[in-house]
């Protein structure tokens, strides 16, 4: 079976929107959050960069950690974690250096950890966390 040919351009377009749309929704306090919104927004943006870019991509990266937030905002930590961790993964895999993305990705999962008591791994996770590179990324 030979492989569904994308075109990139419309593909990231598409992601584009979704992800920007995520992201007014998300955080425009103008108007109230629809969260499941949110998160269907960030999961269609998620599967077309994913499409174009594969799993190893810093985008694919920060927009699981954008899933993760969700989560966490919705109370479901085990599933933030979860992302959190992906996200990490993908930046990993990525072979890219360590960005603010990353550094606010390693908050939020420090975060997760401390909120469910395991104050043991946040610290772990916070020793890989450089405030001068957050704030450099700003």
């Amino acid at each position: 079976m030979a492989a569904r040919k994308i075109n990139v351009r419309e593909t990231l377009a598409a992601a584009e929107a979704a992800s920007h749309a995520a992201d007014e929704q998300l955080f425009d306090d103008r108007r109230p959050r629809d969260l499941a919104l949110v998160e269907r927004l960030f999961r269609r943006a998620l599967a077309l960069y994913r499409e174009v870019y594969g799993p190893a991509h810093p985008t694919v990266a920060w927009v699981l950690d954008r899933i993760g937030f969700v989560q966490h905002t919705l109370g479901r930590l085990d599933e933030a974690e979860s992302y959190y961790l992906r996200s990490l993964a993908a930046w990993k895999a990525s072979g890219t250096p360590v960005t603010a993305r990353v550094e606010i990705t390693l908050l939020n999962l420090a975060v997760v950890y401390n909120t469910t008591g395991r104050d043991r791994l946040g610290e772990a996770v916070l020793a890989h966390y450089d405030p001068e590179r957050l704030e450099a990324g700003r």
